[in-house]
């Protein structure tokens, strides 16, 4: 049981931080890395200025304090030594003069006493604290303006009210030392952004030319920079798509020779079998002869894509809505539902070739059929159902195989050869998305495509 717990807390802990992680951390590179040096400085700035405020500054507070009370006690014992009206006023005048005391004596006033305010004030603690440490009795202080204090001190004559600047007990070079602290973090935080950004800038554009060569769009101007490790990743991409593009045209151009070579012969065997005449063997062997151009025609089309045609930006609503006014044309029952215009950059033929293999790959073994164009967030989804007996679901992997046919009942005689999903998928694929197998509402099957925007 108790292990069976901290497993639990485990796991708790973990799906927290996942939870923090995915909440509230940076997605991007940039804003990892200014993250990354961002937390030290912030962490470091903070423990120097705990450090500063509970020693430095407290100290410095302390040593203006007792000044300040060191003049005010001065005062107290001049006026014991000196008694009389006259001379107690001369030393009122030479505080003001000099020591910058503004300095009354109130016979009859009592004391206000305002601890709180004291509290919450370390300059008033401080000095609070001078006051006591020189044993001037009892004393108040109070904040008179925005600028000046109060100290009100308890003497055998009666009140003595010293009002004095702020200054005296506060040091102008603490708000410098933290102006300076504030400004040189932040200048840093912008050099770091900066250089981080620059960095950042060159993973970013060896991003942008992976995605577009994956969808197979014409990658413009793509040229490694950065640092060296990134510069070293953008040549290795350059080479390897130098490579793909190589391997693409070589196959091409095989393909093609070795189609030439296939037809010819199968050419003049479909002559010598129509001047053989009308039996069931000649019959047989005619059927086979189509098969094999049928396949041959259509291996050549997977093998050969469309690689060479240059992606533009098209209306995809537009294409789809006239390959299946095409398809009704043929006299097939399918049914459009398409959003406005959609524009997407993608190779327009390769396009409305993946749709229409799907499209007539569906009517081929359903009645009816039901295509539906949505724009999503990212994404541009095309829906097909269709009415048809539909894939079973250990078999929907296999069917995107070249030449793969599920049953008997979808055999030649039918038009396909195994390639039409085949070749969909395919140039889906190129374009950066995908095709995915699913249960119909219709009661068949649900074909979805994605292509990104």
């Amino acid at each position: 049981m108790g292990k069976s717990q901290k497993q639990q807390s485990k796991k708790g802990k973990r799906a927290f931080f996942r939870y923090v992680k995915i909440k509230y951390l940076p997605k991007g590179l940039w804003s990892r890395s200014v993250m990354i040096i961002v937390i030290p400085v912030l962490v470091l700035q903070l423990a120097t200025a705990t450090l500063f405020f509970n020693n430095h500054w407290k100290r410095i507070a302390m040593r203006l304090a007792n000044n300040v009370v060191g003049e005010i006690s001065t005062v107290v014992t001049l006026m014991h030594t000196f008694p009389g009206k006259e001379n107690v006023d001369w030393i009122f005048v030479i505080a003001k003069e000099n020591l910058s005391l503004d300095i009354s004596l109130s016979p009859d006033k009592a004391l206000q006493d305002d601890r709180e305010e004291i509290a919450d004030n370390i300059l008033f603690n401080a000095l609070a604290e001078a006051l006591d440490h020189a044993q001037m009795g009892q004393y108040s202080i109070n904040r008179v303006s925005s600028k000046q204090v109060m100290v009100q001190v308890s003497i055998p004559e009666g009140l003595l009210e010293v009002t004095l600047s702020e200054k005296k007990i506060f040091s102008d070079s603490v708000l410098l030392l933290v102006g300076m602290s504030c400004l040189l973090t932040t200048l840093l935080f912008a050099i770091s952004g900066l250089f981080m950004k620059n960095q950042v800038r060159s993973v970013a554009r060896l991003a942008e030319a992976a995605e577009s060569f994956g969808k197979g769009q014409d990658i413009k101007k793509f040229k490694p920079e950065g640092a060296s490790e990134v510069r070293k990743a953008g040549q290795a991409f350059i080479m390897m798509r130098e490579r793909i593009k190589k391997q693409l045209f070589e196959r091409t151009q095989m393909l093609a020779g070795v189609s030439h070579d296939l037809r010819t012969p199968l050419t003049r065997m479909t002559l010598q079998l129509a001047m053989m005449g009308n039996n069931d063997d000649v019959q047989g062997l005619n059927e086979d002869v189509a098969e094999m151009k049928r396949m041959v025609d259509g291996y050549l089309s997977f093998a050969k894509g469309e690689g060479a045609e240059k992606s533009s930006i098209n209306d995809a609503s537009g294409i789809v809505k006239s390959i299946v006014e095409r398809i009704k044309r043929g006299g097939q029952d399918v049914e459009l539902h398409a959003a406005t215009p959609i524009e997407i950059e993608i190779r327009p033929n390769a396009f409305g070739r993946c749709v229409s293999n799907i499209i007539s790959n569906a009517l081929r073994y359903a009645d009816h059929a039901k295509v539906s164009v949505n724009k999503l967030s990212a994404y541009l989804e095309i829906l097909v159902d269709d009415d048809g007996p539909g894939i079973p679901q250990n078999k929907r992997y296999d069917v995107f195989k070249p030449f793969f046919r599920i049953d008997s009942s979808r055999n030649t005689q039918t038009g396909g050869v195994g390639l039409g999903l085949t070749i969909a998928k395919d140039i889906a694929m190129s374009h950066g998305g995908n095709i995915e197998l699913q249960d119909s509402p219709l009661g068949g099957l649900r074909v979805r495509i994605i292509f990104p925007l």
